[in-house]
């Protein structure tokens, strides 16, 4: 039995997405609950990988392709994730999810689109992964776009 697309993917003009989520979280009952809600909020996602450790996640993204979207504690047992940026060249979208509110503006200059505060509540990383959706249809339309108007330019006629 095929599975019903949920109400985010009902409604959209694009083809249904299955989410690959990267998470980093070092202590279990915070990344359970963060399982818990990104499934709630979206039954197709993927968690692609977990990590605990900075040097983990590392290793993950340097042999993994790169996942859609990352959700990201800052402090992971071997240190602050913020030293992965020094490591790897991270592509995806983060959203930060962390008991410290001291990190805002680093966060935001790496590949931060949300800064959810601990203990997380539902409604907040459901608005976080919701803005994540907005802007990638707004990044996926722009592409289209961008696309069209190069095969609607006639090409060159040569003789």
């Amino acid at each position: 039995s095929s599975a019903l697309p949920c109400r985010c993917c009902l409604f959209s003009p694009y083809p249904p997405f299955r989410m690959q989520i990267l998470l980093l979280e070092d202590e279990e009952p915070a990344a359970a609950q963060l399982r818990r809600f990104v499934h709630q909020y979206k039954p197709a996602a993927t968690i692609a990988g977990e990590c605990q450790q900075v040097s983990e996640a590392a290793e993950f993204l340097r042999t993994h392709p790169a996942p859609d979207l990352i959700l990201s504690d800052i402090e992971l047992l071997d240190g602050n994730v913020f030293g992965l940026f020094q490591q790897v060249a991270v592509s995806s979208p983060i959203i930060f999810v962390t008991a410290y509110d001291t990190f805002l503006v680093p966060a935001f200059e790496q590949n931060g689109i949300a800064y959810v505060l601990k203990p997380v509540q539902y409604a907040q990383l459901a608005a976080a992964l919701q803005k994540y959706e907005r802007l990638r249809q707004s990044f996926q339309g722009a592409a289209l776009q961008q696309l069209a108007a190069a095969y609607a330019t006639p090409a060159p006629r040569y003789k």
